[in-house]
């Protein structure tokens, strides 16, 4: 009985040895595949991605960057 204990541990040892191996093998074929893949990318369109004309009946009173070039504060005004 010890004998066929001892071999089906041995077993489990390989079979999770195999396991290990190939998880690794996997790892390094998926950062493979990463690393020399290419990716589509278009033209780079340096026009602004959005205007602000700003709100119908209000009057712009200021305009100033907060974090140029990403955020600006408009300071509008209605007498309404």
């Amino acid at each position: 009985m010890q004998e066929i204990e001892h071999l089906a541990e041995d077993d489990l040892l390989r079979v999770l040895e195999q396991d290990a191996v190939l998880e690794e093998l996997r790892q390094k074929l998926s950062e493979t595949q990463v690393l020399e893949s290419k990716v589509g990318i278009g033209e780079y369109n340096l026009k602004p991605l959005t205007t602000f004309e700003g709100v119908r009946g209000y009057e712009e009173v200021e305009r100033y960057w907060v974090k140029d070039p990403f955020a600006f504060v408009v300071i509008l005004f209605n007498e309404k």
